[in-house]
């Protein structure tokens, strides 16, 4: 039997008064694929993250993360599912150390909350997992460095962790890359790979060349719609994409 998609979009759409913002979307995504949603400012690629991370409720249409309809959720009843989220703005606790930033992660995932009063250090399996989660995003030499004192790069990299921490299978990072340079960016890339390895991504990314070295297909949003979706190479050549996202005539 073949299992359902990862993640599916049904005739999604999204108002805002008069103002529609996703059209009609549909799209689809296997178990272990990764996908760039790209587009031009304004395409609603932000709101379609919200709708689908259940931060907006849809107008009509369904979302399904892995045949179970999560549309109309709250964020943390989809995320108990298996679905986590990165945002445009890096969100950690600054006060607190890399480590206790993960380990907050790991203990939501594990149904504690944020519970300071119990003993952590008998929770091993949190400990554990905390522990791996530190190497994975490459950040063991910075455990006892308050967030606020990491470059930027390095605040990303544990914002993924924050993600990650979850111990979701499909994830949601919403541009990345922003505010890096070159190098930076090429770093983050190798990290989102290895770190990811094994899940289904969706990101919103503008720089292409981190969407070449990452994605398997790539789904481009213009006006609240998909008119694209398939491979790199595919996409890149289709006439239609170029004339409404690169401002190529056809």
């Amino acid at each position: 039997m073949t299992p359902p998609p990862a993640l599916a979009l049904q005739a999604l759409h999204k108002r805002f008064g008069a103002t529609e913002v996703v059209c009609g979307v549909d799209l689809s995504i296997q178990p272990g694929e990764r996908v760039a949603l790209i587009g031009p400012n304004g395409a609603g690629k932000s709101t379609l993250f919200n709708l689908i991370s259940g931060h907006a409720k849809p107008s009509a249409g369904t979302v399904q993360l892995h045949g179970r309809q999560i549309s109309g959720l709250q964020p943390f009843a989809i995320a108990r599912l298996g679905l986590a989220r990165s945002f445009q703005m890096t969100n950690v606790f600054p006060q607190l150390s890399v480590y206790e930033n993960l380990r907050c992660s790991v203990l939501w995932s594990l149904g504690y909350g944020y519970s300071f009063l119990r003993l952590l250090g008998s929770l091993r399996g949190a400990t554990a997992r905390t522990d791996a989660l530190l190497e994975r995003v490459g950040l063991t030499a910075q455990a006892h460095t308050k967030a606020a004192y990491l470059p930027y790069a390095q605040q990303r990299a544990l914002e993924l962790g924050i993600t990650l921490g979850s111990g979701a299978d499909v994830v949601l990072l919403d541009e990345p890359t922003a505010g890096m340079n070159r190098s930076e960016a090429a770093y983050f890339t190798d990290l989102i790979r290895s770190a990811t390895a094994g899940k289904t991504l969706l990101l919103v990314e503008h720089d292409m060349d981190v969407v070449a070295d990452l994605a398997d297909k790539i789904a481009v949003l213009v006006q609240g719609r998909i008119i694209a979706f398939g491979p790199p190479h595919a996409v890149r050549d289709d006439p239609v994409v170029q004339a409404a996202y690169l401002g190529v005539a056809i």
